[in-house]
């Protein structure tokens, strides 16, 4: 813990400290330390003052941001001759230890976005979403939330780090912990946020929860994973920018990410004078986490150190390692690619449909007058498939409107097509339909080859299996590829009403004149009772009959795990 030489002195002592020591870097390093810990009106304006005199020192600029005092350095966050500076001086204070402003980087200015001034421009729209999806984190209220609600898995810190100390694993399981590397309080944010932005209608606030900065998988022996061993919080580093009002330049986080992540790793990896591992400890998740923090300028009333870490039975058959919580929305990476897309001229059909640059020749209203439905409705355009339903029943004609416009529309290429309806009028229902015109199509091109074997095609690359035979792999061809489906969705629930259904024996009105890998479809649907720890329910829950491998819910590490674990070893 480092030492508060401070602790001890009025708020009138230091402020007569800092008049005398208004040019000691070393000094006001101390000063805005101790500051960290007063949380007085008085010793608010007194850390204006400290921050005042640093800026003046450093070449910063101190703006006022959601009523307190915030310096912003120019051109960038961080410049190297000002941290080198800090650094140094710094250094002083620590008690010995290594100081977190080692190794800052320099991130350069954020780029600047220019509004047209035209109403809902391409551009402005994908900046808006990413800077919302920026600023929009996944949160927890208590450690527990991080584990899905389960107590047992988390392990506090109140006693030292839980690994190294014996902990046993989960039978045919490989014990791991997630180390979540402090915290933002989410509510003193928004706040804050409020505070620069004005509030709207919302008056629903986060009360007590928090957003991870950042987290590290550890084994059960301490050391950083190779593999997914660091994660960041984008939240963590679009707040500053956010605060002054910076929206526009969020769009560059995924090359940014990147950047911090392998500084973070070169912090948490140590290495002994012999270059063996060092396994890691608490103050070297200290270190690590006043590093994103001083990194990110965050204000320092917004965040708290770790205190826990979450316990992650892995497995041990698994071939990859187990993956970090997932701290950002996974758009980010997309949209900044689609606004890359649309400044090239690159954008697919897709892409300029939705966001609105291309929209469709003609608009018509399928039910006025009615005959306006009979061409999609067409027998030429009915499918030669259709999803075996329970009972026989067919499709009611908006459905299978919606099914033959899909086909006709999107069939040939790429594009998007929109269908709307209240919860219950059979969405779910007619893509059940579309699945089996995807199927179809693949049937068609399988049935188009003589003989089996021309599907495939020699690469040339071969792996050991035993010590005198080889598995060989094969190439398939092209029109056997590009049927597959993904169903997505902001909603988990969405997407499992399709995915989990679609294999279940009562989805399928044939299911005793069908089955395709059945007893693999049989052990996902039944993660539980195939033996996955880490699987939802009590596992006295009846066994779930399925008819075939059609669909999966992948989506999460700990789906897409469990899937690997039921098709790769059973």
């Amino acid at each position: 813990m480092r030492e508060r030489p401070y602790s001890q002195k009025t708020i009138v002592e230091l402020g007569t400290l800092l008049e005398q020591s208004i040019t000691d870097m070393g000094e006001l390093a101390r000063l805005s330390y101790e500051m960290q810990f007063r949380n007085t009106a008085k010793a608010r304006a007194l850390e204006t003052r400290v921050k005042e005199a640093v800026a003046n020192l450093t070449g910063h600029t101190v703006v006022e941001t959601a009523g307190l005092a915030e310096m912003r350095t120019s051109p960038s966050f961080h410049t190297s001759r000002t941290m080198s500076r800090m650094s140094s001086n710094v250094q002083s204070v620590s008690s010995g230890q290594d100081d977190p402003s080692d190794g800052f980087l320099d991130l350069g200015p954020l780029p600047v976005f220019e509004h047209t001034g035209k109403k809902n421009a391409h551009q402005a729209i994908l900046a808006a979403w990413t800077a919302l999806e920026a600023l929009s984190p996944q949160s927890y209220k208590r450690p527990e939330d991080m584990a899905s609600g389960d107590r047992s898995r988390v392990a506090l810190f109140q006693r030292g780090v839980p690994w190294r100390t014996g902990a046993r694993s989960k039978p045919n399981t490989r014990l791991y912990f997630e180390v979540v590397l402090g915290a933002i309080l989410l509510d003193k944010a928004t706040e804050a946020l409020v505070n620069v932005f004005g509030a709207d209608e919302e008056t629903s606030r986060p009360e007590g929860t928090r957003v991870a900065i950042g987290s590290i998988l550890i084994d059960n022996d301490g050391f950083v994973l190779e593999q997914n061993g660091v994660a960041v919080s984008s939240f963590a580093w679009a707040l500053r920018p956010a605060l002054e009002l910076k929206l526009g330049g969020l769009g560059v986080w995924p090359s940014i990410e990147q950047r911090i992540c392998d500084r973070l790793e070169k912090i948490v990896r140590r290495r002994d004078p012999e270059g063996n591992p060092v396994p890691v400890d608490l103050e070297l998740l200290n270190k690590a986490f006043r590093w994103l923090v001083v990194q990110f300028g965050i204000p320092e009333h917004l965040v708290e150190p770790p205190t826990f870490a979450v316990k992650i039975f892995h497995h041990f058959k698994a071939k990859n390692a187990p993956e970090p919580s997932l701290l950002n929305s996974f758009y980010l990476e997309d949209l900044t690619k689609a606004a890359r897309l649309i400044a090239d001229n690159g954008a697919g059909s897709g892409l300029l449909r939705y966001l609105g640059c291309s929209r469709p020749a003609d608009k018509v209203d399928v039910l006025s007058p009615v005959a306006r439905i009979e061409p999609v409705v067409a027998p030429a355009l009915m499918p030669q498939a259709r999803w075996p339903s329970s009972g026989g029943h067919p499709l009611v004609l908006l459905q299978q409107a919606a099914v033959n416009t899909a086909r006709a529309e999107l069939g040939g290429g790429a594009g998007i097509m929109g269908i709307n309806g209240p919860p219950g009028t059979g969405k779910t229902t007619l893509l059940r339909d579309v699945v089996v015109s995807c199927v179809l199509d693949r049937v068609t091109a399988m049935a188009g080859f003589k003989d089996p074997q021309d599907a495939f095609s020699t690469t040339g690359e071969k792996q050991a299996f035993g010590s005198n035979s080889f598995l060989h792999f094969y190439r398939l061809h092209d029109s056997l590829k590009g049927h597959e489906i993904v169903v997505a969705s902001s909603n988990n629930r969405a997407v499992e009403n399709v995915s989990k259904e679609l294999p279940l024996k009562e989805a399928n009105g044939r299911h005793d004149e069908m089955a395709y890998f059945r007893t693999i479809s049989d052990l996902i649907a039944n993660s539980r009772q195939a033996g996955d720890p880490e699987a939802d329910g009590d596992g006295n829950v009846e066994p779930v009959e399925t008819w075939g491998l059609i669909a999966a819910a992948l989506g999460n590490a700990k789906n897409r795990a469990a899937f690997q674990q039921a098709v790769d070893f059973h």
